[in-house]
C-alpha cells in the first residue's frame, strides 16, 4: 500500500468524515445519508444532529468549553482530580503524542454539515429551507472558530512577536472535499479562516429567526451575540461593538440575589444562545460531572479548581455573588455550582454558550480600543452596570479618568470562569499566562506547565498530531506543522 494511498485514506476518516452510507446523526434522528433528504422534516432532523454533535463531551460538553480556562491562570488541575482534561493544564502535548479527538470531532461536524447541504440541494427552495440552511452555515461558520482558536494564532496576534503574518489555522471546510483533493484539504492562513468565519454570519445572519430563542437553536440574536465575539478575537473593535450593542438591551442581567440559583435554570434572562442537554443524554463526560466535587450521589472527577490567584482576587471583595458559585471541597474551590445540573445530577446542564453579560464586556472592551470613536465614559458605565448586578462593593468603582483593560480582564475572570475564555483574553491582549510549577502542598495544586507561557509561546498553539503529517506528500510536510513541534 503506497504512502500517497495512505494520506488519501486518512484524509478521509479526518476531514471527509466517513461514506455517505456509513454517516448517522446521533441521537437525534437516526436520518441515515442513504435515506437522502427529501422533506423539510428531513433537513430539521439532519440539523438537530448537528446540535447534537456541538453537546458531545469533546465540545461544548465539556473539553472545548473549559480548554482555555484549563490554559489559564485561574484554574489548576484539582489534587484528586481524575486527570481527564489534564493534558491542557499541564501543557504535555508534543507533535508525537497529543489528544486528537478534538480535532477530529470538530472537522467531522463541519463535514457532517457539508453533506446535508450538499443533498439538501434539491429541496424545494421554500423560506423553512431558506432559514435552515442559514443556520447550518453559522453553526459552520462558529465550528471553524472554535476550532481556530486552538490550532492557530488569533488573528490579533498576527505579525507580533514570533508570530508570522501568514500564519496557517486550520482546513477551510466549506464544501465536501474530494478524496483525490490534497490541495482542498490542507490548513489555510488564519486571515482566509476569519474572512470565511465572518462573512459566513454577515450573510446568514438576515435569514435566521428573530426574538429570543428557548429551543436550543440559533437565532438572529445569539449569532450577532458571537459574531460581536469573532469580531472582539478579529481586533474589529468597532463591528464588535455594533452588534453586541444590537443585542445586549433584550437581555437584562441578572440580579446579584438571583446569579448562583440561575445556573440551575435554563433560557434564563441573560442567555442568548443555549444549547440543549436533554434527560435522554446522560453523560459521565459532561462539564457538570467533569468539575463536580460531592452533588448527592455522584462522586465527579473534580478536574477544576480555583488556583491561588484567583482565591486571592475572590477575596478581594467577599460580597461579590460569582464568588458563590464555587464548593469548598478538601482544601479546593470547584465552580460546581456553575453546572450544578438538575434535580442534583450534574451531568444534564444546558450549555450557556454566549450571555448578555458577556455583552457588556466585549463592548466596554471595544469602546476603550476603538481606532475610530474611542470613549472610556461608556466604557466605565459598561462595566459599572454589570458590577451593579454582581455586587454591593463600590459598584461604580471604574471611571473615564483611569479605566484600563486590566479593569476590563479582572471582571472577565469573575464572570466567565469556567466558561472557556481566560488564556485567549490573556494572548488577544499579548499578555502572558504566569502559571505555577511544582506542588504547593497547603493548597493541592500541583502544575507541569512550566510556569509562564507568551502570548506568542508556541505551546499556545495546539499541534497537529505527527501521525497525520507523515501521510502528507513530503512538499507539504513540514509547512502543515505548527511552529515549535
Amino acid at each position: 500500500m503506497n504512502k500517497l494511498y495512505i494520506y488519501l485514506l486518512a484524509l478521509a476518516l479526518l476531514f471527509v468524515g466517513c461514506s455517505e452510507d456509513d454517516l448517522e446523526f446521533e441521537p437525534h434522528n437516526k436520518l441515515r445519508i442513504d435515506n437522502a433528504i427529501s422533506s423539510e422534516d428531513d433537513l430539521r432532523k439532519a440539523v438537530d444532529g448537528v446540535y447534537a454533535g456541538m453537546t458531545s463531551s469533546s465540545y461544548y460538553g465539556a473539553h472545548f468549553l473549559t480548554a482555555a480556562d484549563m490554559l489559564g491562570d485561574d484554574v489548576v488541575n484539582a489534587y484528586y482530580a481524575s486527570n481527564y482534561m489534564d493534558t491542557y493544564a499541564n501543557y504535555d502535548w508534543s507533535a508525537v503524542q497529543c489528544e486528537t479527538s478534538l480535532y477530529r470531532s470538530i472537522c467531522y461536524y463541519a463535514t457532517d454539515i457539508n453533506l446535508i447541504l450538499e443533498l439538501a440541494k434539491d429541496l424545494e427552495e421554500t423560506e423553512t429551507k431558506e432559514a435552515l440552511i442559514a443556520e447550518i452555515k453559522v453553526l459552520r461558520a462558529l465550528i471553524h472558530f472554535d476550532l481556530a482558536k486552538i490550532y492557530g494564532p488569533l488573528p490579533v496576534n498576527l505579525g507580533k512577536g514570533k508570530i508570522t503574518a501568514n500564519a496557517l489555522c486550520i482546513p477551510l471546510l466549506d464544501e465536501v472535499k474530494e478524496r483525490d483533493d490534497i490541495e482542498g484539504m490542507l490548513r489555510r492562513p488564519v486571515t482566509q479562516i476569519y474572512k470565511f468565519i465572518a462573512e459566513e454570519f454577515e450573510m446568514y445572519i438576515p435569514l435566521l429567526p428573530t426574538g429570543k430563542i428557548t429551543d436550543g437553536r440559533l437565532g438572529q440574536d445569539g449569532a450577532k451575540a458571537l459574531l460581536s465575539r469573532i469580531y472582539l478575537y478579529m481586533g474589529e473593535y468597532d463591528l464588535a461593538y455594533k452588534h453586541a450593542k444590537d443585542v445586549m438591551g433584550s437581555y437584562a442581567l441578572l440580579s446579584a440575589d438571583s446569579y448562583v440559583d440561575s445556573w440551575k435554570n435554563v433560557f434564563t434572562t441573560e442567555s442568548i444562545f443555549e444549547l440543549i442537554i436533554t434527560d435522554n443524554e446522560p453523560s459521565y463526560a459532561s462539564i457538570g460531572y467533569y468539575i463536580s466535587g460531592h452533588p448527592t450521589n455522584y462522586s465527579g472527577h473534580k478536574e477544576m479548581a480555583a488556583s491561588t490567584s484567583f482565591k486571592a482576587l475572590m477575596n478581594q471583595d467577599p460580597n461579590d455573588v460569582r464568588n458563590g458559585i464555587f464548593q469548598y471541597y478538601f482544601g479546593m474551590y470547584l465552580p460546581a455550582k456553575k453546572y450544578p445540573g438538575r434535580d442534583g445530577d450534574p451531568r444534564y446542564n444546558n450549555i450557556k454558550v454566549i450571555r448578555s453579560s458577556e455583552l457588556y464586556l466585549i463592548a466596554a472592551e471595544c469602546k476603550l480600543k476603538s481606532p475610530t470613536a474611542p470613549d472610556k465614559v461608556e466604557a466605565a458605565r459598561l462595566l459599572n452596570e454589570l458590577r451593579d448586578h454582581r455586587t454591593l462593593t463600590d459598584p461604580a468603582k471604574y471611571t473615564s479618568a483611569t479605566i484600563s483593560i486590566m479593569d476590563i480582564l479582572h471582571e472577565r475572570r469573575l464572570e466567565l470562569y469556567a466558561e472557556g475564555h481566560r488564556a485567549w483574553d490573556l494572548w488577544r491582549n499579548q499578555m502572558t499566562v504566569e502559571r505555577y510549577s511544582g506542588m504547593i502542598t497547603d493548597d493541592y495544586e500541583y502544575d507541569k506547565s512550566g510556569g509562564r507561557i507568551d502570548f506568542d509561546d508556541y505551546r499556545a498553539i495546539y499541534p497537529i498530531a505527527e501521525s497525520q503529517i507523515e501521510l502528507l506528500p513530503e512538499q507539504y510536510q513540514e509547512s502543515q506543522q505548527n511552529p515549535g513541534y
